[in-house]
């Protein structure tokens, strides 16, 4: 499922952010294109909306042009919508539920605009702020949406009853996982995407200034090469680190409702490709090279360098595993097990309080 995951973002705030100046610099065909030659296995973050944010005719449109050519040629492709879930971590849940029921209805009135799984940014945060809030989106995507559940976690521990997780860079590196409550699978994500702040790695990616307060010094990336060694060395950190890296498509954003585009991003280097004969990039841009890297992929005996890994299937995903695994990787499997009476005391306290709560969703749903 997760051996071929690529992260576009088309849109933000209601907004198409493959423009430049109100002019759109890449097509929706163009996306469409791009993204369906590297028969990915799961598309991200295509359209992030915020708790005032509506789902457009236009957006609608857009993406149903996009995952029709994308499953075109790789018709097991997985596609989600993200949500920022700090933004509706108070209350009963109501105001997620609405915002969930608006996805759920578009996709029963729009027969092309399926989806497969809710994505939450700040999900384990969002999750201690408003338990109830959060079980009540857990339950609703999962009972009525039949739906998969994943969420950005930062590091933290994993709600329950999330079915994948997201860790993103810190200083440009996949931060190690801290050991999970629960063995789920785990994507590492290309940059924390902050458009509307400068001072952040996405935005240093993008060529804007990034402030490190650890060394109190500011700089930018301000080439395609540069881009290519940062893009290079998380990628071939993700064997060791426990994780799918999330391949940077169109993506991050920076500046605000702006993505980034490899596209057209060109990197005149000529490293060779570590454990790979393949040569580097050379006069490629960016896509050219990720393809070079991820289409191969598409056969489980890749033969080295970056080999992907396979997670046991999630009931709620639908389909089957591209190479048959059943044999769930343990996130964090590296660092020291919690003791067995640490263990029982956190599952018992996790699922008491998660049947306490669970006993008031009738009365929200009803």
């Amino acid at each position: 499922m997760f051996n071929r995951v690529v992260h576009a973002r088309i849109y933000r705030n209601g907004n198409y952010t493959l423009q430049k100046g109100g002019q759109v610099v890449v097509s929706i065909q163009q996306v469409a294109r791009s993204l369906s030659m590297l028969k990915p296995t799961y598309v991200r973050g295509l359209i992030r909306l915020d708790n005032n944010d509506d789902l457009s005719p236009g957006m609608i449109r857009d993406f149903i042009t996009v995952r029709q050519a994308v499953i075109t040629g790789s018709p097991s492709c997985k596609f989600d919508i993200e949500l920022e879930a700090l933004q509706f971590s108070f209350g009963d849940g109501k105001a997620i539920k609405d915002k969930l029921q608006m996805i759920w209805d578009a996709m029963r009135l729009n027969p092309g605009f399926q989806i497969d799984a809710i994505f939450f940014d700040h999900w384990n945060q969002a999750f201690a702020d408003s338990p109830i809030a959060m079980l009540v989106a857990t339950f609703f995507i999962h009972q009525d949406m039949k739906l998969a559940l994943g969420g950005n976690t930062y590091g933290g521990d994993v709600p329950p009853n999330t079915d994948f997780v997201s860790l993103t860079t810190r200083n440009f590196l996949i931060p190690p996982p801290k050991p999970l409550t629960h063995p789920v699978p785990v994507i590492g994500a290309m940059l924390s995407s902050a458009p509307s702040d400068f001072a952040s790695e996405s935005c240093a990616f993008n060529a804007y200034l990034y402030y490190s307060q650890s060394s109190s010094t500011s700089f930018r990336i301000k080439d395609g090469p540069g881009r290519y060694d940062v893009i290079r060395s998380i990628a071939y950190q993700q064997n060791a680190g426990g994780y799918a890296f999330s391949w940077p498509i169109f993506y991050p954003e920076c500046p605000t409702q702006r993505s980034y585009d490899s596209v057209d991003d060109w990197a005149a280097v000529s490293n060779p490709i570590p454990g790979k004969s393949t040569p580097g990039p050379g006069n490629m841009t960016l896509y050219d090279w990720m393809a070079t890297v991820l289409i191969p992929m598409y056969a489980p005996d890749d033969g080295g360098g970056l080999v992907p890994y396979s997670f046991p299937l999630n009931p709620n995903w639908g389909g089957s595993n591209d190479t048959g695994s059943s044999t769930p990787r343990r996130v964090g499997n590296t660092a020291p097990p919690r003791s067995s009476s640490s263990r029982s005391i956190h599952g018992t306290l996790v699922a008491a309080t998660t049947a306490a709560i669970s006993a008031l969703l009738p009365l929200v749903f009803g």
